[in-house]
């Protein structure tokens, strides 16, 4: 038996629904993403180009930065606790050392 093949859809429908499907998926790609340090300075070029140039897109794309900005902001508040707590251990310490 052979194989039934499909008729591809157009290469207009493709370019202009598929590249929004896809954006739509970038806010989920931004929870909790380990990479995101690294992954940031490469994508930010992208997502820039594409909210000048589509306004359609404003929503995923604000979206994805938010919850980027939102996950992180605990992460920078743990760091600075950590690091006051040892600030607070070298100041203890230093004077103690040094006599």
């Amino acid at each position: 038996m052979a194989a039934t093949v499909l008729n591809p859809l157009p290469l207009r429908l493709v370019s202009t629904h598929v590249p929004p499907q896809v954006w739509h998926c970038l806010p989920a790609f931004m929870s909790w993403a380990v990479d995101l340090p690294s992954a940031y300075p490469a994508a930010v070029k992208s997502m820039a180009a594409a909210f000048n140039n589509r306004p359609d897109l404003h929503a995923p794309i604000c979206l994805a930065l938010q919850r980027a900005a939102s996950q992180v902001r605990p992460c920078v508040r743990a760091c600075l606790r950590k690091r006051s707590a040892r600030m607070r251990v070298v100041e203890r310490v230093l004077p103690v050392v040094c006599e």
